[in-house]
């Protein structure tokens, strides 16, 4: 039987792969993607986000693909270093909030016109998988 994580990080970095076309669109946008667990698949979901830290306070509203109105994900939780704690409320529903942990990595380049780097953040409650990514302009 194959590692979940593994299996996890590969269908992750896929996915965060497919939305690096759509830093032409603008820098300070986000772009989120959610792998979720299904037993014996994967539903995969994309969209925009807003990200605000404010201190170590972490806040993110993850919206359908194509929109900016009406959250279908709420974000909230901790950020320390490169390290974050949140907590994932669906808009909607009122099943219980999932815990998800996770790291900001951020990676510059030397050489682009356009671009200096990249913001990568990567969560996951040990079943599903949630990836928040943007370019940094010049």
């Amino acid at each position: 039987m194959p590692d979940r994580r593994g299996v996890m990080s590969r269908y992750m970095l896929i996915a965060l792969l497919l939305t690096l076309p759509q830093y032409s669109r603008a820098a300070d946008v986000w772009h989120r993607v959610k792998a979720e667990n299904e037993t014996d698949s994967w539903r995969v979901v994309e969209g925009d986000a807003e990200v605000t830290v404010n201190g170590e306070r972490f806040v993110a509203q993850l919206f359908a693909k194509g929109s900016h109105e009406n959250p279908q994900i709420s974000l909230k939780g901790n950020i320390k270093a490169d390290r974050i704690i949140v907590v994932e409320i669906v808009v909607g529903t009122d099943g219980p909030a999932a815990t998800y942990k996770g790291s900001l990595r951020k990676s510059k380049w030397r050489d682009g016109a356009e671009y200096a780097g990249v913001e990568t953040i990567t969560l996951t409650d040990g079943w599903s998988v949630i990836g928040l990514t943007r370019a940094i302009k010049r």
